[in-house]
């Protein structure tokens, strides 16, 4: 990277994404919109130099009770998934598992906390976008890229997490919950 906003490839294809976390420590109004944009400056393959430009409108909130229904669980995933897959060099796979669970946890806790008061101690409550986020968790737990397990090889293990991280949406979920079929 040249600075903080740019980053370089070598190369990208249609087959990869890009995961960002943006901070932003000012206020934002609340019921307002904000904008976020990006651009992809690029060399096609015949030398034609493009540009792409991507722009995203956020609506800003101060409401758990609009979050909620908002939230993206396909997004969610691949995001922990990257991370994830980017701490292996720093972490040890227990440790990102723990890290794994105390997430999908807290948001699970905070939607209860701050949505749903009424209900009884014991009663598992989910919100409707975030109703499979236990399945996925506990099927990213035990992918191979992140057990450390002895009947994964290194070279198996580094080739999964490679894969991982340039995967897009429909790819992550397709290696973390592939479908199955009767025969």
């Amino acid at each position: 990277m040249t600075n903080a906003t740019e980053m370089i490839f070598g190369s990208i294809d249609s087959d990869k994404s890009v995961c960002v976390e943006l901070k932003h420590d000012d206020k934002l109004p609340v019921e307002s919109n904000t904008y976020i944009q990006a651009a992809l400056l690029y060399t096609s393959i015949s030398g034609q130099r493009r540009l792409r430009i991507l722009t995203l409108a956020l609506t800003v909130t101060s409401s758990y009770t609009t979050l909620y229904p908002a939230c993206d669980l396909d997004t969610i995933m691949n995001y922990i998934t990257k991370v994830a897959i980017r701490s292996i060099t720093v972490s040890t796979p227990k440790s990102i598992r723990d890290s794994i669970i105390t997430q999908a946890a807290n948001m699970l806790a905070c939607y209860r906390k701050n949505c749903a008061q009424s209900t009884t101690a014991g009663q598992l409550i989910l919100p409707e976008t975030l109703k499979l986020l236990p399945v996925y968790v506990t099927s990213l737990i035990k992918c191979d890229a992140l057990t450390g397990t002895q009947t994964v090889t290194t070279d198996d293990r580094n080739l999964l997490m490679h894969r991982l991280m340039s995967m897009g949406i429909k790819g992550t979920f397709a290696y973390l919950y592939p479908r199955v079929y009767a025969l």
